[in-house]
């Protein structure tokens, strides 16, 4: 198989400069103004970093984005890929499909905490843990990195930053993409994406999946197999509808599913690709999210927006973590993280401002089940880990001038936390935050900005939910505050 691609490389390579010789030859005998008429500018790359439409070069924010295009061109199909693409970006590395702990400008969340200093949105879905913190990237319009602080508009967990996935628009263009892989170790995968209006210009339906299977690279000699088969499968659906020019509603799907075998982790005493291990290991996690998105635009011209979003994600897990025929030490999760959110934003302007403001709340319940067997002693630790959050907030930019322009933002925000460990008495406790952040932005030219701004990002506080000899001790809140000045 690797010699039929690279004879195929090659042949495609010897061909493309005979496909360009034509062109070239042609832009010759052309006068140079039909050639500056023909050379196709790039399309304006817009974005929606401050929950508003708005061109990248406009945006008083450190906002990277990468294309849909890209992507598929550079077969990017999970979070981990984004290492090198995004400066500044980086996952703790687990081993573990479906678990990502995001490390942004240094800034990260020990996984067992159940919070992130990095806030993933997916199609409006909020992911506050490493747990289910992961993309099929299928069908994906753009991904948007904002790195630092971006509490104020995006609440807890976003210390750090936010990575934002946009799946491209439902509209009357139909659009069809299939694309097979095939590689070593019997490696098969599919991914395809579909997107057609039922009812043109009001109703409009896609899906998008993909499938993979690979055996493993890691021999377990004491079983004579492979200990890191893997098989993960992914389906988004999409619904849009559209019954005027000024309602848009939006619902959207989206399942994961992983059987795979032992995690990527080596024998601390052999060889990573041998192990000998006598205790079964997998990694059985999925999950599923539902988010309904709709907007109405009045005669007045304010916006009324809601989002609603729901996700439940199950990390099933078991691993050896000796390697050797006996079970001697192991670990095992079957944690259930279930979460439900809600914002309302009314949007408009005041004059040449635009302003927003809105009002958000969710609601995450637990359930936590953790085994950790060492020597002849096994730790068998549940408990049951519900929070709630409320918050208001508000955002406005100011034009000055045509240059000069003010953004000013606030947010308030209320969280409540307890756990109940199986035979514990039952905890609480709660914070109140404030996350303002303001920006003097002077656009010098249509491409080039400089801006200086001042914003404070927070990361939730808890408690540490897999440690019965702490007692369950609490951990604060995380709190960021960041002065930054970019040409």
């Amino acid at each position: 198989m690797n010699h039929s691609h690279s004879a195929l490389n090659r042949a495609l390579l010897l061909t493309l400069p005979m496909l360009a010789l034509p062109v070239v030859t042609s832009a010759q005998n052309l006068p140079e103004s039909a050639i500056c008429s023909a050379v196709a500018e790039l399309p304006a790359v817009t974005v929606t970093a401050d929950k508003t439409e708005r061109p990248l070069e406009k945006v008083a924010a450190s906002v990277a984005v990468i294309d849909g295009l890209e992507l598929e061109q550079s077969q990017v199909t999970g979070m981990e890929q984004l290492e090198g693409r995004i400066p500044g970006l980086s996952f703790q590395p687990f081993g573990q499909a479906g678990l990502n702990a995001p490390v942004m400008r240094g800034l990260t969340a020990n996984f067992n905490t159940f919070s992130t200093s990095t806030l993933l949105l997916v199609d409006s879905v909020p992911v506050h843990t490493a747990q289910g913190f992961e993309d099929a990237m299928l069908d994906v319009d753009r991904i948007e990195v904002l790195r630092g602080p971006q509490s104020t508009l995006y609440g807890r967990n976003a210390e750090a930053g936010v990575i934002a996935i946009h799946s491209l628009p439902m509209d009357n263009t139909p659009r069809a993409r299939v694309s097979a892989d095939i590689g070593s170790r019997n490696k098969r995968g599919l991914r395809f994406s579909l997107s057609r209006p039922l009812v043109e210009d009001t109703l409009y339906v896609s899906i998008s999946g993909s499938w993979l299977k690979q055996d493993g690279f890691i021999t377990n000699t004491y079983t004579g197999g492979k200990a890191d088969d893997r098989e993960r499968g992914n389906l988004k659906l999409g619904l849009r509808w559209t019954p005027s020019a000024a309602t848009d509603a939006v619902l959207r799907y989206a399942r994961q599913d992983y059987d795979d075998g032992a995690a990527l982790w080596g024998a601390p005493a052999a060889a990573r690709e041998h192990i000998a291990s006598g205790t079964n290991s997998w990694n059985r996690s999925k999950g599923q999210s539902l988010a309904l998105d709709a907007s109405h635009a009045f005669s007045s011209g304010l916006r009324l927006r809601s989002i609603t979003a729901w996700s439940d994600f199950t990390d099933d897990i078991q691993q050896d973590t000796d390697f050797m025929p006996a079970d001697i030490t192991h670990i095992r999760r079957d944690h259930r993280l279930r979460m439900f959110s809600q914002e309302f934003r009314l949007e408009g302007q005041l004059g040449a401002a635009d302003w927003l403001a809105g009002v958000y709340a969710d609601h995450n319940d637990t359930d936590l089940h953790n085994v950790g067997r060492r020597m002849m002693r096994v730790e068998d630790l549940r408990a049951d880990q519900k929070s709630r959050t409320l918050a208001v907030f508000t955002h406005w930019n100011l034009p000055f001038s045509d240059a000069w322009s003010l953004s000013a933002g606030a947010r308030l925000e209320r969280s409540k936390i307890e756990i109940a460990p199986q035979g514990t008495a039952r905890k609480d406790l709660d914070w109140t935050h404030f996350s303002p952040k303001l920006a003097l932005q002077y656009q010098f030219s249509p491409e080039h900005q400089w801006y200086v701004s001042a914003s404070r990002g927070i990361r939730t506080g808890g408690f540490n939910a897999l440690s019965a000899a702490s007692d369950y001790a609490a951990f604060e809140p995380e709190k960021k505050l960041v002065l930054r000045n970019r040409l």
